[in-house]
């Protein structure tokens, strides 16, 4: 009988294929060595030993992927040591919300047999929660909460974890020093208040940074001036002990004022340890004009809840009452729709301590109760290629398209407040605004707002513009700064194009400007003009100043008209007309850019 014996070696190595780092498959290295021994060379057997390596798939910024995309909530000590007592905690009925200028909201269940929950002792304002997942190739923290006052259900002993983000820390915290800083930058008291609550008591420090530290623009003292003397009658900041003010409404009602922005912002740090907790700050706004993401009904928006003005609580006027030691400021603001009915709003607070906060913060409250038409909230499709899930956060500003019922088609740019995922139903909804409805002006003192017009650019149409007579339309196809303006054919005849009147105190000055062009023309004169039209309490037109002006005559590249007005006696509020006179018998006119600042 002959026998036979052969002997091999064999080695493959693998490599990574991907198209993108998100997709990334494993390479292997794979060797054995064999033995083959047998009776005859059609009989044999094997026997062999396998070495195999792995490499573990890799994301685009170095950070080791897990094995699916799901959410992992991670649990850590909010004291001490800070170790973490769990890196993928298992929860059911997740919904987390990452909100602007809010802290980050999470609810979900927890089973106490569950072996990821053994150990753990869940505790409010004892452990941090952090919630991570793989966004656009990247391991992301899409947030860190403090653990709140949770339920338990009774029947079965499942855990109804709440956690807040760690902005939430400062309310209900009083504010124990005394300080009267006569001028301060802007971010200077939350800079403190957060340095105050972490260093000044031995259990507060939760590792929060503040940045940046300053926004360049500084909080000035209120003064009333009787022609003799100047006499301050306010600190920029003024904080006592004794009146024991809440340290995080505080915060909310200086971004408020101010105005500025703030978001929670969490990181791995290199070694993946502990987590990087930071606060930003934003002035006037945080955030980007995402002008390559767009949100689109019935592409990937699967539900919209639209905001009218059918569903506002109308108010022409509005009334601010503010307190400060032994002192009581006001200011109304006026700003009357010549088709509906006068409306008032009166509101109380004590953190506005000076006239000048106060006729600021009506100018706000009365601008974003008179806004376009926007949606409240949409449901969107995560993973869609026109926006998808963490290409955009919280403050960016995304263009929403859709018919909207009693509206027709909207295409508005759209400012996201808060982004809510619930893993349960699936579903991802964004809380929107219109960014009509923000109005980001610095605190002017002794007055002021930054352009007071609404759809001063002419973007999309001549929303909010009345016109007097025939002729005016929108023209896409021009603009001054960016496309979109509104035109008129000269003809021989007066045409005039106006915004509502904007209430404005006695005697104020303010600027006004518009841009204009014209092509074509034949005018004696200035007959393209800017004009500010006065009226009194009763809305009666009574003053019209001519701001400035231009021939018209022949082709006028875009040339600004603007001046500074002082308001005559009794005037309680100002419009923009925009005119062409009779003077002017052929050619077209072009105007964009307008602006009151009031």
């Amino acid at each position: 009988m002959t026998s036979a014996t052969a002997a091999g070696d064999y080695t493959f190595t693998g490599s990574v294929a991907a198209r993108r780092p998100a997709n990334a498959q494993a390479a292997g290295t794979f060797a054995w060595d064999a033995n083959v021994v047998g009776i005859s060379t059609k009989h044999a057997g094997t026997s062999g030993t396998f070495t195999w390596t792995f490499l573990e798939s890799v994301a685009e910024n170095g950070v080791f992927l897990p094995e699916d995309d799901r959410w992992r909530i991670s649990v850590q000590e909010s004291r001490g040591a800070r170790e973490f007592v769990t890196y993928d905690l298992n929860v059911t009925k997740l919904r987390i919300t990452r909100a602007l200028s809010g802290p980050f909201d999470l609810q979900c269940d927890v089973n106490p047999n569950d072996p990821s929950a053994a150990g753990i002792y869940f505790k409010p304002w004892r452990q941090l929660i952090h919630v991570e997942k793989i966004m656009q190739g990247k391991r992301r923290l899409w947030g860190t909460g403090i653990v709140q006052p949770s339920d338990i259900d009774e029947n079965t002993g499942v855990l109804q974890l709440k956690a807040k983000g760690f902005s939430c820390y400062p309310k209900g915290i009083p504010w124990l020093e005394d300080l009267n800083w006569l001028a301060n930058d802007v971010y200077r008291p939350v800079v403190e208040i957060w340095r105050h609550l972490q260093k000044d008591f031995p259990n507060g420090d939760l590792g929060v940074e503040i940045y940046p530290t300053t926004a360049g623009v500084e909080m000035l003292p209120g003064y009333a001036f009787d022609g003799d003397l100047l006499n301050l009658n306010f600190f920029a900041t003024l904080v006592r002990q004794t009146d024991r003010l809440d340290s995080g409404d505080y915060i909310d009602a200086l971004a408020r004022d101010v105005p500025f922005d703030y978001v929670e912002q969490s990181a791995w740090n290199t070694d993946r340890t502990d987590v990087v907790k930071k606060i930003k700050l934003g002035y006037p706004r945080l955030g980007v004009i995402q002008e390559n993401l767009a949100f689109i009904l019935n592409e990937n928006v699967i539900s919209a809840k639209p905001h009218t003005e059918s569903q506002v609580d109308w108010v022409s006027d509005v009334g601010i009452t503010g307190y400060f030691p032994g002192q009581e400021y006001s200011s109304r603001l006026a700003n009357a729709d010549p088709d509906r009915l006068r409306r008032y709003l009166d509101e109380d607070t004590a953190f506005i301590d000076s006239n000048e906060r106060s006729a600021a913060w009506a100018h706000r409250r009365l601008a974003r109760r008179q806004t376009p038409p926007y949606w409240e909230t949409i449901t969107i499709l995560p993973n869609h290629p026109n926006a998808p899930l963490g290409s955009f956060d919280v403050g960016d500003s995304i263009i929403v398209k859709g018919n909207m019922p009693w509206v027709g088609e909207v295409a508005q740019y759209h400012k996201v407040i808060a982004i809510t995922v619930d893993t349960e139903k699936g579903v991802v909804q964004l809380t929107l605004k219109a960014e009509g409805a923000f109005n980001y002006d610095p605190i002017f003192f002794p007055s002021g707002v930054t352009n007071i017009i609404f759809n001063s650019a002419f973007d999309l149409n001549l929303n909010g513009w009345t016109p007097t007579g025939p002729g005016w339309s929108h023209d896409d196809a021009q603009g001054a700064n960016r496309l979109g303006s509104a035109t008129v054919h000269a003809d021989g005849g007066h045409h005039d194009l106006m915004t509502q009147p904007y209430g404005l105190a006695p005697f104020q000055i303010f600027p006004m400007g518009v841009s204009v062009k014209c092509a074509n023309g034949v005018s004696s004169g200035g007959a393209v003009q800017l004009v500010a039209q006065f009226y009194d309490e009763d809305d009666n037109p009574t003053t019209a100043f001519l701001v400035g002006a231009v021939s018209g005559n022949g082709q006028i590249p875009w040339t600004r008209l603007a001046g500074n007005l002082l308001a005559p006696t009794g005037a309680a509020s100002v419009a923009m007309r925009l005119h062409v006179d009779a003077a002017m018998t052929t050619g077209q006119v072009w105007f964009d850019d307008a602006s009151i600042q009031i």
